[in-house]
């Protein structure tokens, strides 16, 4: 089993917790959205007067917001749980030098796609996988 440094151990941990806390304002911010389009119609009718546009365009470009942010909160979360799952066993030294790199090089892969969305994880999920790859390059006796 391999153990992963401490450097990679934290920034592993704090990017599980920023990309949890990723997750709340998205889950919010999509009820929200498609909540308010129904429930209050003088928001709908504000902004189609601000921009002399139909109401009913508003309303679907609401939606559609809503249901995105929805839709993007559901793949979040499964990809959430599927790192949770794996980087806690890699955490804990439950993997093999084999799958602990490939885990690093799935952190460089999640953290480049978040630098669009949440770079906050980003930098912690490069920041892990580059110093535990860096060590796994260096240390002597790597196949323990």
């Amino acid at each position: 089993m391999y153990k992963i440094n401490s450097l990679s151990k934290g920034t592993t941990i704090a990017g599980l917790v920023a990309e949890a806390l990723y997750l709340i304002p998205l889950l919010l911010l999509g009820v929200m959205i498609l909540s308010q389009g129904f429930i209050y119609h003088e928001v709908i009718d504000e902004i189609a007067r601000a921009f002399e546009i139909n109401v009913s365009l508003v309303e679907t470009i609401a939606r559609v917001l809503g249901f995105t942010l929805m839709g993007m909160f559901v793949i979040w979360s499964i990809v959430f749980i599927i790192n949770l799952i794996l980087f806690s066993k890699m955490i804990r030294g439950h993997y093999e030098y084999a799958r602990v790199r490939s885990l690093f090089v799935w952190q460089v892969i999640w953290g480049a796609i978040n630098l669009l969305f949440n770079q906050l994880t980003a930098i912690l999920y490069l920041i892990s996988s580059i110093s535990g790859l860096h060590e796994m390059d260096n240390k002597e006796g790597h196949h323990e």
